[in-house]
């Protein structure tokens, strides 16, 4: 008893720390702290547990600030995994992951991947969140580009008007919002 509450006394620092350094902008720092904190979570409740997806989440949008890509996808994978071996049912940590892969996809150019997750993500959110959800602006501006970058335009259109219709629903015809967007 005592060896899992010296563990969980572990695990809590180490999220800690991670949190308020990567609020101070230490992103390589507050990464070697989420590690720790999986490491902790792991000797807690083993390889497979739930409890791992967040922390793998943390780690994977660590890796894609500093531009790891492929390091990020592997944490974001694992949290995937994790999430549906287990059944999960919350909307928006899988929306999370997606976003995620679909940000990485479509940095490393695999924009087909891109695409995939996108779409996705968008229909989780359309469904928990409703077909007017300004979280779906940016998922749409991204969709819009991976179509554009793969040359698709008609298909960029119908995504980014879409986007530009939402944003200007939520937040009005803020210029500097909608030139974004179209």
């Amino acid at each position: 008893r005592m060896a899992g509450d010296a563990l969980r006394q572990a695990l809590h620092t180490a999220l800690v720390h991670a949190e308020r350094l990567e609020k101070d902008g230490l992103v390589k720092e507050a990464l070697e702290r989420q590690k720790e904190a999986l490491t902790f979570a792991c000797m807690l409740h083993g390889d497979d547990a739930v409890e791992l997806v967040p922390i793998l989440y943390t780690l994977g949008l660590l890796f894609y600030d500093l531009h790891c890509y492929d390091d990020a996808v592997e944490h974001i994978q694992q949290a995937m995994m994790l999430y549906e071996s287990h059944e999960s049912d919350h909307p928006e940590t899988l929306s999370g992951l997606l976003l995620c892969l679909g940000n990485c996809s479509l940095a490393t150019g695999a924009l087909a991947d891109a695409v995939k997750y996108y779409t996705h993500v968008a229909k989780v959110l359309q469904w928990t969140r409703g077909q007017e959800f300004e979280g779906l602006v940016a998922v749409y501006t991204n969709l819009g580009l991976a179509h554009l970058r793969m040359e698709q335009p008609e298909e960029a259109i119908d995504v980014l008007s879409k986007a530009a219709s939402i944003a200007e629903a939520s937040f009005g015809r803020d210029l500097g919002l909608l030139a974004t967007v179209y």
